[in-house]
């Protein structure tokens, strides 16, 4: 007999018992997943010691580029959109508040400036 028939054989015999050792299996690994760190930066894919990352590190330091963080504002319930006190006040208040940001592990990983760079999707009427 395969190993493929007898375990057929076992769950078709002994449900209950298959069952609750995959709900055993489900906890148990369920117990563990909270210790699982995914990491999505693209510089930590390589080791630290890769002449690539060396290189991509001293030139950020070089020329002083940091990392981007973008923020999108909607307002659709408006009618000038993004684009009145209320909201700009408050795209404002979350800037200076990004401004105080430090890493604690890090003094040198903090939030170095504020820049707004804003788009509206509204379109400008043609002049007639």
């Amino acid at each position: 007999m395969r190993l493929a028939e007898i375990m057929v054989g076992f769950s078709l015999q002994k449900p209950k018992a298959v069952i609750a050792a995959m709900l055993l299996a489900t906890l148990v690994i369920g117990a563990f997943i909270v210790r699982v760190h995914v990491d999505t930066d693209p510089e930590n894919m390589l080791s630290e010691h890769e002449r690539v990352r060396v290189f991509h590190a001293l030139t950020k330091k070089e020329f002083g580029l940091h990392d981007v963080v973008a923020v999108g504002v909607v307002n659709e319930k408006h009618p000038d959109g993004v684009f009145n006190p209320a909201t700009l006040k408050k795209a404002h208040a979350l800037s200076k508040f990004a401004a105080t940001l430090v890493d604690p592990n890090d003094a040198e990983r903090r939030v170095v400036g504020g820049s707004f760079i804003s788009h509206s999707k509204r379109t400008c009427p043609s002049p007639a």
